[in-house]
């Protein structure tokens, strides 16, 4: 007689969780790039424009140096000023921004991965039981075939006697 594992059906609940698990995991693994890659982004936007103004800055200070500015390029430059700050206070904000939602996405994927390693120690959980429950039934049968052998060589001791 062979038997059938009684819990092969929660042993199979077990490893679809798994498998979901892990594909949430992934997919978090994911976006934790795809956040990673526009932080980088950001950041090089940011470098790039206080760059790029910084030489603006000194190309019109030289310029102001030699005596080349008049009263108005003085007050094109202020207003330049103004607005190139309010430009890198506007990367800076958004790569902050950014940083954040890095933060919250590597949070939700190690939180993610806790929960895969909850349901990968169900899933083993159950197999090791299965392993100790299929190790009991063939101690049973070998014990059953021991038996057997047993009655029938008594059998044939008695009809021997």
């Amino acid at each position: 007689m062979v038997k059938r594992y009684s819990l092969e059906a929660l042993k199979r609940l077990r490893e679809q969780r798994v498998e979901e698990q892990t594909e949430r995991v992934a997919e978090q693994v994911r976006q934790v790039a795809q956040v990673e890659r526009a932080a980088l982004e950001a950041t090089s936007q940011r470098v790039d424009l206080e760059r790029s103004l910084a030489a603006e800055r000194s190309a019109e200070a030289e310029r102001l140096a030699r005596g080349k500015a008049t009263v108005q390029d003085l007050a094109l430059q202020a207003a330049w000023e103004t607005q190139a700050a309010s430009r890198i206070e506007s990367a800076r904000a958004k790569e902050h921004q950014l940083a954040q939602k890095l933060v919250a996405a590597r949070n939700e994927e190690a939180a993610r991965r806790a929960e895969l390693a909850l349901r990968e120690g169900e899933a083993k959980a159950v197999e090791r039981h299965k392993e100790a429950w299929q190790a009991d039934v063939a101690r049973a049968e070998d014990l059953a075939q021991e038996d057997q052998a047993l009655e029938v060589w008594a059998a044939r001791q008695r009809g021997r006697a």
